[in-house]
């Protein structure tokens, strides 16, 4: 143990614990399998279609589950043993997978399953994020939140940028397909190897019973979030930061290739970076928050990706040569210095990341540090439905905004409806400075 630094608290050290370090796995595993089988699922439609509402109707069958079934499923994490949820919803995506390979001739049916594997993940995300409190000291679950950020936003990458086409090209589709319902099955039996006690859960009761109550409970989580400021306030941070991760995400393709003129696939120059960024965050938080409240460094956060999107708007511009006409000590942007432009969106990328971690990892602490045990289940599930229906206007419209006025402009409204939720978060955040023992020292 380093001098004056508990051991439970020097980097690394909740990688020595093997519950988390079991979830945590299988998190890295099912994240980069769901986004490589969405890589897939997008090449199969654009193969067979060549239609953009074909592949909007397979977008909106990844998302709606989390909207209309996501809270109830919080309601229900929360009386029953996360382990055995975690195990059967991972059994039940494999199985789902395999039924991508079986049926995939027709596009109904490929919805369809979708559909049901999207809405069998509602019950898989409260579970394994209400589970992280359980199975961590509270001095480690920055950390812990920050892995599970880092590895959430790599996953992806990773996945969708890597792995799937990878995959597609070697194997096929089908033999994707395949590859992803063994990683399921693995995984089910990662969480099916932790040991942890839970705290006492709510009375299971009847299905019927159950069904009846999902209502009542639900009012009691909206209840926890309202009348906790610190709370609220949280629930909307990490929801911004989940839905403009989305959004950066979708526009990433369109920037480099229309404002920047290289390949689409070649999004990997944000999208990297950005995850060094985020790990990179993780790194200075730990620091951060010995001496700040951690409500004051998400509204930091939102301050600086408002300034990054900004800047990326600016170097768009240069790229786009609209910048060089503005300001003639610029110049034209053109092959010599095209390097330096590419080199300036990368640091953004990674300040941009840096920035997300920021917001998202202290404001996912707050929830899971203030909210009761057993209500944990359902706000988190709350917490990924406001997210994704948040984000379900944007992903559908901004695509079609981007085209009609371009990737720089969207760009811009983004950073200006950051600067703006800034603004209300820091009016918001009563304690500037904390000077607070650390929890856990209590």
């Amino acid at each position: 143990m380093r001098q004056g630094v508990p051991e439970d608290v020097q980097p690394g050290s909740v990688l020595r614990n093997r519950p988390f370090l079991l979830l945590w796995s299988a998190q890295v595993l099912s994240q980069t399998a769901a986004s490589a089988l969405l890589y897939a699922l997008m090449v199969f439609v654009e193969e067979r279609t060549n239609s953009s509402v074909q592949m909007s109707i397979l977008v909106l069958s990844t998302i709606l589950p989390s909207v209309v079934f996501g809270m109830a499923a919080g309601v229900f994490v929360d009386r029953w043993n996360k382990k055995k949820v975690l195990v059967a919803t991972n059994l039940l995506r494999g199985l789902a997978v395999l039924l991508f390979a079986w049926l995939h001739q027709s596009l109904a049916v490929i919805y369809a399953i979708n559909l049901i594997f999207s809405t069998i993940t509602q019950f898989f995300a409260p579970a394994e994020v209400a589970s992280i409190p359980a199975l961590v000291r509270r001095r480690q679950l920055i950390e812990a939140n920050g892995l599970f950020n880092l590895t959430f936003s790599m996953s992806q990458l990773v996945g969708f940028v890597f792995v799937g086409p990878a995959l597609v090209k070697s194997v096929g589709v089908v033999g994707l397909f395949v590859s992803m319902a063994v990683v399921y099955f693995v995984c089910a039996a990662l969480v099916g190897l932790i040991q942890v006690k839970e705290p006492a859960r709510l009375p299971g009761g009847k299905s019927t019973d159950l069904l009846r109550g999902v209502l009542s409970d639900l009012r009691e989580g909206w209840h926890v979030l309202s009348r906790d400021r610190a709370i609220s306030l949280a629930l909307v941070n990490v929801t911004l930061a989940n839905s403009l991760l989305l959004i950066v995400g979708m526009l990433a393709p369109g920037y480099v290739s229309r404002v920047l003129g290289m390949m689409p696939e070649d999004a990997v120059i944000i999208m990297a970076p950005g995850g060094v960024g985020v790990l990179l965050g993780i790194v200075v938080l730990r620091y951060l928050t010995l001496r700040y409240a951690k409500e004051y460094l998400a509204t930091v956060g939102l301050f600086l990706t408002a300034g990054v999107l900004y800047a990326l708007g600016l170097v768009g511009n240069l790229g786009t040569g609209l910048a060089a006409r503005t300001y003639a000590l610029l110049a034209a942007v053109d092959q010599a210095n095209f390097p330096l432009l590419v080199g300036a969106v990368m640091v953004l990328a990674l300040l941009l990341g840096l920035a997300y971690a920021v917001v998202n990892v202290p404001a996912q602490t707050v929830l899971q540090e203030r909210c009761p045990v057993e209500v944990r289940g359902r706000v988190f599930a709350t917490q990924f439905v406001v997210a994704n229906a948040v984000s379900l206007a944007p992903l559908i419209f901004l695509g079609g905004l981007a085209d009609l006025v371009g990737v720089n402009v969207v760009v811009f409204l983004a950073a200006t409806a950051v600067l703006g939720m800034g603004f209300f978060s820091r009016h918001r955040t009563q304690v500037r400075v904390s000077s607070l023992p650390l929890e856990g020292d209590q």
